[in-house]
């Protein structure tokens, strides 16, 4: 749907026309036949409007004078026959009644509804639209789906639910449900904003549109959809209705990942078309479209082990600078999971990552790249919360080795094979493991985004924070990135939707949230054989934290 990363760019053509639909490109057997105005056409003007019919003599003339033919001119006081070019709010038209919706705010509309082409103005002027209106039917072949804009700048240009466009449709909410009325607002000021169009907001009681985007009700019948878990919410598509319901605490996050999965897609044209029910998780609303703004020179570890300072920025004006190492397959090196050499089940002893990773190199090691592991209990003896094993021995003394329940974990199994997932998936593979450590969030699953914390399962999941992440490719690469955070101007940090969006920009398949805030630390080798950090950690003058566990790779012998 969205590519991470990528620049949005409403592109303004001279005349200040967005095309949103045009005939081009190669033609297929499923594409609608080209259309030419021809004499088979009339204009229809709306009666008593002198500027609507100023104008549908100009489209005749206009048509007339590039070869089209002479056009009949007459008021909609004439019954609808045949194809017509209708300009102004003509009355006894497929789509009178949404005429005057058509346009964007203080813009025009020309597009093709019902194969009927229409000229539409909310501002009385018809200049703008019939320069369109020529330059894009007269001058060239359309099709049944081609509409021009007047640009407004908006991100979103054309959008459309079941071929329907959103102009069209009006909110309604559930009637007795007071938090659904205030989204069904909030959501008509979003489309006004981001598209456009200033669509009608009313209750369930009073509705008599029809085209409905229900808010806090799947359709008209009020049904609220059954079994929904506390970060899910269904969405059910009709002929000429949509609704969107969920549990009434996090309604407002279900409206705000529909427009994030279906309007807020990025693409200046949106076409949404779906059909019955769905059940949908939350966390896209959390996506805060982080943009990629420059990127240090790729520093080399060793050959096939490199890594870059990369910083990023939104359009609220968020900066964020975060430092992604990738380690090839085959390139020389392993994996572990570390700790200070004094660590002993149920008696941690914490350690930072540079310090970890010395003593590890003073044993003999030679470490290439280190950060934090997996969360811990500082205020409780500086327990792990989920899995540590280190070379096939388990660290942690809750529930046999596991962890708490409510954990994640990334590891590496005997065989060499990476794996990442919730409490379950550990308990299938936890024989096998050689290295692991604990976390929350399993970002990705493969390739695609799959458990992002969200509101009552964990509220960090949602707020901007340093972050650690680790993941793989599916040909063995490894994939590590730590996020700085809490720091305005440099840093301030994600939230676990960005995070895992943008491990999913740098290929990986698989992807689990470690430790974060203060813990965030990202450590290499040097030139000269030396350790140091190369982030800026959250703590008072980016002081490191000591924490329970790392993960380190080492040079292979």
């Amino acid at each position: 749907m969205k590519k991470y990363l990528s620049l949005i760019v409403a592109a303004l053509l001279a005349c200040a026309l967005v095309c949103a639909c045009c005939a081009c490109g190669e033609k297929n057997e499923t594409d609608p036949p080209l259309l030419y105005i021809g004499e088979d056409y009339r204009i229809v003007y709306a009666e008593g409007d002198a500027a609507a019919k100023s104008a549908a003599e100009s489209a005749a003339k206009s048509v007339l004078g590039y070869g089209g033919g002479e056009l009949s001119v007459v008021s909609d006081s004439v019954a609808a026959e045949g194809k017509e070019i209708i300009v102004g709010p003509a009355g006894g038209r497929e789509y009178s009644a949404y005429t005057s919706k058509m346009a964007k705010k203080n813009g025009w509309f020309v597009g093709v509804l019902g194969g009927d082409v229409y000229i539409q103005t909310n501002t009385g002027s018809y200049g703008g639209a019939l320069g369109a209106f020529e330059q894009y039917f007269v001058r060239q072949a359309f099709d049944e789906e081609t509409a021009v804009y007047s640009s407004g700048n908006y991100p979103s240009v054309s959008v459309r639910l079941n071929g329907i466009p959103l102009s069209f449709y009006e909110i309604v909410y559930a009637a007795s449900n007071t938090r659904a009325q205030m989204k069904a607002y909030e959501l008509s000021t979003w489309i006004s904003e981001n598209i456009g169009y200033t669509l009608d907001v009313v209750g369930s009681a009073s509705s008599e549109g029809e085209y409905r985007l229900f808010i806090g009700m799947l359709n008209a019948e009020g049904d609220e959809g059954e079994n929904l878990s506390s970060d899910e919410y269904a969405a059910e598509f009709g002929e000429n209705y949509v609704g969107i319901c969920s549990d009434r605490e996090i309604l407002s996050e279900s409206v705000d990942s529909f427009v994030t999965r279906y309007f807020d897609t990025g693409e200046q044209v949106v076409s949404v078309s779906e059909n019955g029910s769905k059940t949908l998780k939350c966390w896209e609303y959390l996506n805060t479209h982080l943009q990629k703004q420059s990127a240090s020179d790729a520093k080399q570890i060793i050959p096939g082990v490199q890594y870059e300072q990369i910083t990023m920025i939104n359009a609220q004006g968020n900066v964020v600078t975060a430092y992604v190492l990738v380690a090839e397959a085959g390139a020389g090196w392993e994996l572990k999971a570390a700790t200070h050499p004094d660590y002993r089940k149920g008696s941690p002893v914490v350690s930072t990552v540079l310090n970890t990773a010395q003593l590890l190199q003073k044993a003999g090691q030679d470490v290439l790249f280190a950060c934090n592991g997996g969360f811990f209990r500082m205020n409780d003896h500086n327990y792990p919360e989920g899995v540590l094993i280190k070379d096939g021995q388990s660290y942690t003394h809750v529930n046999n080795g596991l962890g708490e329940s409510g954990s994640c974990f990334f590891g590496v199994t005997k065989a060499g094979e990476y794996v990442a997932g919730d409490y379950s998936v550990l308990q299938n593979v936890y024989s096998d493991l050689w290295q692991a450590v604990g976390g929350r969030g399993w970002l990705l699953k493969d390739g695609q985004l799959n458990d992002i914390c969200f509101g009552d399962g964990d509220a960090l999941g949602e707020s901007r924070h340093p972050r650690t992440a680790v993941g793989w490719r599916e040909n063995g690469d490894l994939i590590f990135a730590v996020v700085d955070g809490r720091q305005d101007g440099y840093s301030d940090g994600v939230n676990l939707c960005d995070l895992a969006l943008l491990m999913q920009s740098y290929g990986a398949v698989g992807a689990q949230n470690l430790d974060g805030g203060g813990s965030s630390t990202f450590v290499t080798k040097n030139a000269d054989g030396t350790l140091s950090v190369k982030n800026k950690p959250s703590n008072a003058n980016n002081a490191l934290r000591a924490v329970g566990d790392c993960l380190v790779l080492v040079r292979k012998v």
